[in-house]
């Protein structure tokens, strides 16, 4: 009552987070759309019975992600007085790509395009249909568990039209964010969105089951060397599972899964 709800869209996956961390594609499309459709409302609100001075931004998930990382970036200051987050923050485990280049880079040579010139990159990749372009992130990310989120939010080189040129965490630690009024907030079972992939068939469960340590170093965003990840895998299993099979733990593999990507960051 007495709102009016504007909701947009932007671009996702490799059309809206492809990064090459340089000044040709640094990255963090999606986010300057949104940024775009905030600067749209503060224009013509007006004229839907809004008031651009009474903007709240909110969002679930990866839009919770938004919202925070709308709070971190000099783009979108000024843009809204309030946020709401909801099972989402830039500090969560996903919400920062590490390493983007090597991961661009893979995908150009997947589709076929050259990779020591990003000018050149880029225009090989505009030439490319959409579902080709799609084509290759299937390659990139076969079917199965966990499920791998090669294009996400980057760190840009340091720019005026960069989105983020820090980590979130060393602008949150600076006070360099725009200080507006914010709620965060989570769901029970939060990590039931990933748990739940194990159980959906028999051979994704058996194959869980034999490779549980490295599957939670996957699905749990486990950003650090592979002996120190294993490590932490075994520590979290035994936490949160004890000595009960993967079969018997859905709940626990839900609370875990839940408590490390979601909850930790909020």
């Amino acid at each position: 009552r007495g709102v009016v709800l504007v909701t947009i869209n932007y671009r996702l996956g490799v059309f809206g987070f492809l990064s090459f961390e340089d000044d040709v594609v640094p990255g963090n499309n999606g986010l300057k759309d949104q940024t775009l459709a905030l600067q749209w409302v503060q224009k013509h609100i007006a004229s839907f019975g809004g008031d651009p001075n009474k903007v709240t931004i909110t969002g679930m998930s990866a839009g919770g992600g938004s919202v925070h990382y709308h709070m971190l970036s000099p783009l979108s200051a000024g843009l809204f007085r309030k946020a709401i987050s909801s099972s989402g923050s830039a500090l969560c485990a996903w919400g920062v790509k590490r390493n983007p280049k090597a991961t661009a880079s893979a995908f150009a040579q997947i589709v076929g395009c050259p990779i020591n010139d990003t000018t050149l990159t880029l225009r090989c990749l505009r030439e490319r249909s959409a579902e080709h372009l799609m084509g290759a992130v299937r390659v990139m990310v076969p079917p199965g568990f966990p499920t791998d989120l090669p294009f996400m939010p980057v760190v840009e080189p340091k720019s005026p039209n960069a989105f983020m040129d820090k980590y979130p965490i060393d602008i949150i630690e600076a006070e360099s964010f725009n200080d507006v009024p914010a709620l965060f907030s989570y769901c029970d079972d939060e990590g039931t969105v990933i748990a739940l992939k194990i159980y959906f068939d028999e051979k994704t469960l058996e194959a869980v089951e034999s490779n549980l340590d490295e599957v939670i170093v996957k699905a749990a965003f486990i950003d650090i060397e592979p002996a120190r990840g294993k490590e932490v895998a075994r520590v979290m299993r035994k936490r949160f599972l004890g000595d009960k099979t993967v079969k018997e733990s859905a709940r626990e593999l839900s609370q875990m899964f839940g408590e490390r990507v979601f909850i930790d960051g909020i």
